[in-house]
């Protein structure tokens, strides 16, 4: 194995002061509006994260047996709503803080947010090993940066916590290669398991990392590699031996939800149809908006002098990362068509493609006299970018018609009242602030067929009221939000 080979880079107190700089301007990214309801741009997320968390408080997380149960209405025995399509580790996460101080989407958010904190402060690392302080640095900057780590990096949800772990396992795959210790190789194996317990996608992109030291190790530290990848294996048997064990159905909800994400056709009910040109386009467009297309053009100019490295981890390593982001973004193309957030897996082999390209070209010397003023260009114009697309993420933070119609339907149902709806769905966010869960796309004639079976039954219907029989219904309040009523039916 080659080691890398030195290159000049910043002092350290210069990069100390540069590090500084980033780490508050990224917090300040993640820390806006940081206490917002769960309304935003994929916050649903937050919602069913919590619904999960506030579950743990009424009920108790060992009564639970940790298990993430999703109800809102009161449980009874029997009725437990569970999710076991993830590893849970994503949710226990930001449990303990909540049962310490108290519930607030901020102290879920800020759990999520310091992860990402942590991941920017181990890529620099990584990077640093690989190629030096002042690329580490501007690799932290990229990373930090983008629209998708600004926005995303302090969703709840399993990405924030994954990236860190992905993180971690590199830069300490770099020290074991380069200088083996047990202590090292038992960090490795650790953060394996912890990989497995905490999301799919990290998992892929782990492994990804660890197939890609087999290339860069030396013949001795061969076996060892593989060991860890028999752990990673081992820990997703144990993550289902988990469920499983406390829910029969868990292996039949693993087989079809990952029928329904790997599709790419309608042939699975909740599949989004879509050909390959439809995902390619939608991926480029993604890439360029969540990424920027200054850090786009400044990654694709790095691509090849990666490939082209002397040494072979300067190479194994960020190929790992982009290979392992977009290989489960393939295998579960359905998912990743649908959630732009999938594509936050790459983000890290984005970062160090951009930093290689913009030092190449900065230190191309034939190319000085018009490459660096492109170069400085390309970074004044880069925050601009940021701010733009950012804003436009955040922009789903205005609409809170969700929470009016929670705020309804807690006032006049009671917790063993049957809450139905019309709608297809109004996402998981109003049934977490209603504490309410509620059937949705019930037809009319359904709705009043139920409510002569039992009583408190309501009804939160959107369109002409002529669609529902004189007399059946008694109106609670009208105009919730536009075109829709609270109706009680018995």
């Amino acid at each position: 194995m080659n080691l890398p080979v030195k290159q000049p880079t910043m002092s350290r107190t210069r990069t100390l002061t540069w590090l500084v700089v980033i780490f508050l301007a990224a917090w300040g990214f993640l820390a806006f509006r940081i206490g917002n309801a769960w309304v935003g741009h994929q916050d649903a997320n937050g919602a069913w994260i919590s619904s999960a968390i506030h579950n743990y408080e009424r009920y108790g997380f060992a009564n639970l047996g940790g298990m993430i149960v999703l109800n809102h209405s009161p449980i009874t025995a029997g009725n437990y709503d569970y999710y076991a399509s993830h590893p849970p580790l994503a949710v226990w996460l930001p449990t303990l803080p909540v049962l310490l101080v108290g519930y607030d989407e901020a102290i879920v958010r800020f759990v999520f947010a310091a992860c990402t904190m942590l991941a920017v402060a181990a890529l620099y690392a990584l990077v640093r090993r690989l190629f030096g302080r002042a690329r580490g640095m501007w690799s932290a900057a990229f990373f930090a940066f983008t629209p998708m780590i600004a926005y995303f990096g302090r969703m709840p949800d399993h990405e924030a916590p994954a990236l860190l772990i992905l993180l971690l396992f590199a830069w300490v795959m770099v020290l074991w290669l380069q200088n083996p210790t047990r202590l090292r190789w038992l960090a490795l194996a650790a953060l394996m398991l912890a990989q497995s317990w905490t999301a799919w996608g990290g998992l892929i992109s782990t492994l990804a990392v660890c197939t890609a030291g087999l290339w860069a190790a030396k013949r001795a530290q061969r076996r060892d590699l593989f060991v860890l990848l028999v752990i990673g294996a081992v820990g997703v048997l144990l993550v289902v031996a988990f469920y499983q064990a406390q829910w029969s159905e868990t292996i039949n909800t693993f087989v079809e939800k990952f029928l329904w994400r790997s599709s790419s056709q309608s042939f699975h009910e909740g599949s989004e149809p879509f050909t390959l040109i439809d995902y390619v386009l939608r991926l480029l467009v993604r890439c360029v908006t969540l990424f920027t297309p200054m850090i786009c053009l400044l990654a694709l100019l790095g691509v090849l002098p990666v490939v082209r490295s002397q040494t072979r981890l300067r190479r194994a390593i960020p190929l790992a990362l982009l290979l392992g982001g977009l290989g489960f973004m393939l295998l579960f193309r359905n998912a990743s068509y649908i959630h732009d957030y999938y594509l936050i897996y790459v983000t890290p082999a984005v970062a160090i493609f951009a930093t290689v390209g913009l030092w190449e070209g900065w230190h191309w010397r034939r190319g000085q006299r018009w490459l660096r003023p492109a170069l400085l260009g390309v970074i004044l114009v880069l925050p601009l970018g940021l701010v733009h697309y950012v804003g436009l993420l955040h922009q789903g933070d205005t609409e809170m018609n969700v929470l009016l119609v929670a705020e309804a339907v807690q006032r006049h149902a009671d917790g063993d009242d049957l809450v139905m709806s019309n709608l297809a769905t109004f996402g998981p966010a109003i049934e977490f602030y209603a504490e309410r869960d509620i059937l949705w796309n019930a037809a009319p004639a359904l709705a009043v067929a139920t409510s002569l079976e039992r009583r408190g039954v309501y009804y939160f219907h959107c369109g002409a009221a002529e669609a529902l029989p004189t007399g059946s219904f008694t109106l609670i309040e009208s105009a919730v939000v536009p075109g829709c009523s609270l109706l009680r039916l018995s």
